[in-house]
């Protein structure tokens, strides 16, 4: 008797910590902050009261697929998506006019190298795989990436992705399936 409840606390303990350290290796997607006030999801009217710098608005070209948007805002090379009912999407970050993205307790900056990215999600970006990213033709990018959930813990079919070069962080996409 002592003895199946000491297995069951062991392995109630131990599934807690699985579940824990997996919750650790993915970002709950209304802590992500970027320049400190944009969400990755907000109306577009918020996005433009953050005061940031946009460069360009664009229509996207009748031939783009690009499902449900509208218009893409870009504030350097960062890509922000507008749909038809005004909400602002946050798609890729690049470290050129934008200072941080905040990814819940973390904040990453073009400074962040990949030792840092080790230390903040060791599962995930333990290691790198290599990667040609078309906007650096013929440089090869390193790249690690990160799971998303929602604010009660369940996973989505979201993905950011990191992109290195020279052990820096150069960007983030927020990647999700068409």
């Amino acid at each position: 008797m002592k003895n199946s409840c000491l297995i069951k606390t062991l392995i109630t303990s131990l599934l807690l910590f699985h579940l824990n350290f997996a919750s650790a290796q993915s970002v709950d997607i209304d802590s992500i902050l970027i320049n400190g006030s944009i969400k990755k999801h907000m109306q577009y009217s918020d996005f433009i009261r953050t005061g940031i710098k946009i460069d360009s608005i664009l229509k996207p070209d009748p031939g783009d697929y690009i499902l449900g948007t509208d218009t893409r805002i870009f504030v350097g090379k960062s890509v922000f998506f507008v749909d038809s009912c005004n909400r602002c999407d946050a798609r890729s970050i690049w470290f050129d006019k934008i200072s941080s993205v905040n990814l819940g307790k973390y904040q990453v900056t073009g400074s962040t190298t990949l030792d840092d990215l080790k230390r903040m999600f060791p599962i995930n970006c333990q290691s790198t795989k290599s990667i040609n990213h078309y906007d650096f033709k013929g440089i090869i990018l390193e790249t690690c990436s990160l799971g998303v959930r929602d604010s009660t813990g369940r996973l989505w079919d979201m993905r950011i992705l990191f992109f290195l070069k020279d052990n820096k962080l150069l960007g983030l996409d927020f990647w999700e399936p068409i």
